[in-house]
């Protein structure tokens, strides 16, 4: 349980059978329920004062984050950190300004990921014995299966791309949807020329597939990698460009990667 005075909410996460993982936020001085949400379904009092809605999106982000990463209140420990009163001030204004130009804002989702990042790095580069090491890329990667799976009519594009692009046979709707659920979750590892599909069509779906939360050199590696066999390196750019059309300096730097390949 957490608690927050300066809008005087307190907020508590529970795992039960009935509802599974969910967050209940309630008036720090009535205990009056005024925000929920669960893994189906929410509820915001409309009768909030704005800080109180601040710190309610707040805890909804945090509350999403652990929910794609399949955590329940079982296995969740609170750490708290001390930040700068800038940067909080800062953190509470871009909220405000999110809810109202209507922008998708995910810090949460940004710390954890970068945490994990950071994390797996360490790990993996340990020679303790039976450290229970990470793969950066698969961790990663990850990203790029929760936000194809999240777009609503995703699986007819992602299925005309397999068809068209990648020539594979086409699965049976549901099969292809487990599938993909299963790559969102970190169940099961995706061939490379997944990888490439699963962005290719969220490029087509107008999605940038370099603000993901996935570094640019895993894109570039894994984008690289699912066509090498197949591509020379001047191909692979060529179509990089064709399909993703990216800034100067997404090029750039896929330049870069390719350089390092061809040296290697």
């Amino acid at each position: 349980m957490s608690s927050n005075t300066e809008a005087n909410i307190k907020t508590t996460v529970r795992h039960t059978k009935g509802r599974g993982t969910h967050i209940a936020i309630t008036d720090y001085k009535t205990d009056r329920l005024i925000a929920y949400l669960g893994e189906q379904d929410e509820f915001i009092d409309p009768n909030t004062t704005p800080m109180q809605r601040i710190k309610i999106a707040a805890a909804f982000d945090n509350f999403r984050t652990l929910i794609k990463r399949k955590q329940h209140a079982s296995v969740l420990s609170k750490v708290s950190i001390l930040l700068p009163a800038e940067i909080v001030k800062d953190f509470d204004q871009a909220f405000v300004i999110a809810e109202k130009k209507k922008i998708e804002f995910k810090p949460y989702e940004a710390m954890i990921g970068a945490l994990v990042q950071e994390i797996s790095r360490i790990l993996n580069k340990s020679e303790v014995p039976g450290i229970n090491k990470l793969s950066n890329k698969h961790i990663e990667a990850r990203r790029i299966f929760e936000k194809l799976t999240e777009i609503k009519g995703f699986l007819a594009v992602y299925q005309k791309f397999v068809r068209e692009r990648f020539e594979k046979p086409v699965k049976d709707d549901a099969i292809q949807l487990q599938h993909l659920h299963n790559y969102r979750y970190g169940k099961a590892k995706p061939a490379l020329w997944v990888y490439a599909c699963a962005l290719e069509t969220l490029h087509e779906l107008k999605q940038d597939v370099f603000k993901l939360g996935v570094s640019h050199d895993e894109i570039f590696d894994l984008w690289y990698s699912a066509h090498k066999s197949t591509l020379s390196n001047d191909q692979i750019l060529e179509k990089f460009k064709a399909i993703f059309d990216p800034s100067q300096e997404i090029l750039s730097g896929f330049k870069k990667f390719l350089d390092s390949k061809t040296e290697s």
